[in-house]
């Protein structure tokens, strides 16, 4: 038996850029599904493959209170159906995806300028790495047209901080999947809805 690189592993997408991003110890984190606004359901389909129960129908619950749910998946899995946008990702782009959005929350100044600045480290050099990452540039790569980026960023920023987005291991079973766990990672830090009401608690 062979255990490969734990980031493609059950949660590891989660735990383990987290963890190196200053998340926290490996401890999983968690969508506060009673309290969100807005979900990014990103390479993974928990309506059919969940961890329990539990999720499925707390995601649905949070849908039938009038939380947004957007899937971004190559494929029109049983979550997409149940969700109120589908994004049909080309497979391997999602780091592309990822920094597109943050190139719009912050351009537009939809970012959490207090958040940033007392918790997380390196801001400007992601502003300057996002600079030219526009909605443009990742829909020739992303096949997601630039006004729905437009669209999901807007509403995961202004739905922040009870808004999230967290990796799964769908966006690690490629050469760059680290990379895309860092990307979605940088969001939540980006819209501060770390360890906050309706963002990611652990």
């Amino acid at each position: 038996n062979h255990m490969p690189h734990p980031t493609p592993t059950c949660f590891g997408s989660m735990a383990v850029p987290g963890t190196l991003m200053g998340l926290g110890g490996g401890n999983i984190r968690w969508i506060d599904y009673p309290r969100t606004e807005y979900v990014l359901v990103w390479g993974r389909d928990p309506l059919e493959t969940f961890a329990g129960q539990w999720e499925a129908k707390q995601l649905l619950d949070a849908r039938d209170r009038g939380a947004t749910v957007v899937t971004i998946d190559p494929v029109y899995t049983e979550t997409a159906k149940q969700s109120d946008e589908w994004l049909p990702i080309e497979p391997r782009t999602d780091g592309a995806l990822a920094l597109a959005m943050a190139n719009v929350i912050i351009e537009e100044d939809l970012y959490d300028e207090e958040f940033v600045e007392n918790h997380t480290h390196g801001f400007e050099a992601y502003r300057e790495a996002v600079e030219d990452k526009t909605p443009e540039w990742a829909a020739d790569i992303t096949g997601v047209g630039a006004d729905e980026i437009r669209e999901i960023a807007r509403g995961f920023a202004d739905a922040a901080p009870s808004s999230v987005v967290l990796p799964w291991t769908g966006l690690t079973f490629q050469q760059n999947g680290f990379k895309n766990c860092q990307n979605l990672h940088a969001l939540n830090g980006l819209v501060g809805n770390i360890d906050r009401e309706g963002g990611t608690r652990q």
